[in-house]
């Protein structure tokens, strides 16, 4: 059985050039849609991944929503990818009712970000920290083993996952 990865756009509020979804290999990997309708048969997956561009935009709220509504429905494994920017604390508490986990790609290595991400995990939800292999400074893997957070680093090579279903919900 299959991983479901869902982009509920392709905005982002960054220009990442390292960017998964700039490489058009994975890009042009997506089945497109314009509604939640559209989804495939969710009960062939074994666990469904929603992420973007960045999926906390506030102009893609609602459907972030509706799609994590229409997901939990199907009791399973459900993971949200964000660059965490515009995750704060009430928003983790609601998407926590619907997600078994956030994995944070720091496209951006600020501290202030990963004392919220901190406190976010350990009173809100699971996040694991998601960094470049070629942008993690040392700091960063201190912090995660010093307060329990899962680390990966990733290489461009990652972005291309076998065994796994890809649908963008178009902007």
């Amino acid at each position: 059985m299959k991983q479901c990865r869902i982009a509920i756009t392709t905005k982002c509020n960054m220009t990442c050039s390292y960017c998964c979804m700039k490489q058009d290999k994975i890009l042009n990997s997506f089945k497109k849609i314009q509604k939640l309708e559209q989804l495939p048969e969710l009960n062939q997956y074994v666990s469904f991944a929603v992420t973007g561009g960045e999926p906390l935009l506030p102009c893609v709220e609602g459907r972030l929503f509706a799609l994590l509504t229409a997901l939990k429905q199907q009791q399973k494994p459900i993971y949200l990818y964000t660059n965490g920017l515009n995750l704060t604390p009430p928003l983790a508490a609601d998407i926590g009712k619907y997600v078994d986990g956030i994995n944070i790609g720091l496209h951006k290595i600020d501290i202030d970000l990963m004392y919220k991400l901190i406190r976010i995990h350990k009173e809100i939800l699971p996040i694991r920290v998601l960094v470049w292999e070629k942008l993690c400074p040392p700091y960063i893997e201190e912090l995660c083993n010093e307060h329990g957070i899962a680390l990966r680093k990733w290489k461009m090579d990652d972005c291309d996952i076998e065994n796994e279903d890809r649908v963008l919900w178009e902007d």
